[in-house]
């Protein structure tokens, strides 16, 4: 006949109800898809990227109302720089890719507002792009501005469409955009 021990046994029971308890932690940690977008949320984005970008209705350097765009492109026929003016030639603002993949893909776009063709205050935003190992379209984005900071990463939705878990900081929002088209890092 064996005898086990009452502490031993609670023991176990206290060990198995650790682990239950851990696994089911882990599980409620698991990420939910954000909620849609409000419009107070949109409003709040518009005011982070400005007029330098747009991830709606597609992913794309903003073009300011008014201003003539030229272009430079670069290795592998991306645009490596681009400076918008007004009809009359005078440089408004410069946006240069800082850092590229190895296909010549802007990775690091800095931007500077300019007047009388000097920086006005320096670097005026900074975008960084990430692309998948397998993939040449942008599948995260973060984005400085002197508004705050914007984070967005494509995730695949329930319904087979890209969307784009975005956060704001210092705001502290977060929300989804959903069907958002890809976008390879060229296109303004």
């Amino acid at each position: 006949m064996r005898f086990i021990s009452l502490s031993g046994i609670t023991a176990a029971a206290a060990l198995a109800g650790l682990a239950l308890m851990g696994s089911l932690a882990g599980a409620a940690s698991v990420p939910t898809p954000g909620r849609l977008a409000t419009a107070e949320d949109l409003a709040t984005l518009k005011t982070y990227l400005g007029d330098y970008f747009q991830f709606q209705p597609q992913p794309a350097i903003v073009k300011p109302e008014g201003l003539v765009c030229a272009y430079h492109r670069g290795k592998g026929g991306f645009v490596d720089t681009m400076t918008f003016h007004t009809p009359e030639g005078e440089d408004i603002r410069r946006m240069t890719a800082m850092a590229t993949t190895k296909s010549g893909q802007p990775s690091r776009i800095e931007m500077v507002d300019l007047y009388n063709e000097s920086p006005i205050y320096g670097i005026t935003g900074t975008l960084y792009l990430g692309y998948g190992e397998s993939s040449e379209n942008v599948l995260s984005y973060k984005l400085g501005t002197r508004n705050g900071i914007v984070l967005a990463e494509v995730q695949k939705g329930a319904d087979g469409t890209n969307d784009l878990e975005v956060t704001l900081h210092p705001a502290g929002k977060k929300f989804t955009l959903k069907n958002v088209p890809l976008w390879d890092g060229n296109a303004v």
